[in-house]
């Protein structure tokens, strides 16, 4: 019972191996929400670096889009994207995700863009054995693409983003 879980740990480089990394690179409109009390599609790419010698095929993305700004806390929105891609090992690759965003989630910021953060669980396979790591990025929405969300006058889509990968 014990060499099983001993060779998978093995193959996957340890029980405590090294999570990918998930960087944000773009955020692009999917769906414009018109009135503010209704939820904003969101095309999200997503680069997943994997940093270990194993391939991984990318199988699912459960995530929560949440408010940056303590005012709209709680007000989240939660999803899960089923992803069918291969990271070569020491490899990237992009995957575009679409991502329900709650208009409460967009609170625009004194430079007029919103903040949210995306969280939650990104789920891959190597050597046939499933594992999940947990996530965590920013979102920076600026404030043309803000506009075109809300239906009004702006800029084409656009956006710039940041993020970082937790351990």
């Amino acid at each position: 019972m014990l060499l099983p879980l001993t060779l998978a740990c093995g193959l996957l480089g340890g029980c405590a191996t090294v999570a990918p990394e998930v960087h944000v690179l773009s955020v692009a409109e999917a769906e414009r929400a018109l009135p503010r009390d209704q939820e904003s599609t969101l095309w999200v790419s997503l680069e997943v670096v994997n940093p270990t010698s194993l391939p991984l095929l990318l199988s699912r993305l459960e995530y929560r889009v949440e408010a940056d700004d303590a005012a709209a806390r709680g007000q989240a929105a939660t999803g899960e994207v089923m992803l069918e891609r291969d990271v070569g090992a020491d490899g990237a690759a992009v995957v575009e995700v679409p991502v329900s965003v709650p208009a409460s989630a967009l609170v625009v910021g004194p430079d007029g863009s919103a903040h949210c953060t995306l969280s939650g669980w990104l789920f891959a396979s190597a050597d046939q054995v499933e594992r999940s790591w947990p996530i965590e990025a920013e979102i920076e929405i600026d404030a043309g693409q803000l506009a075109a969300l809300r239906g009004g006058v702006g800029s084409a889509p656009s956006a710039r983003a940041r993020a970082a990968g937790v351990p």
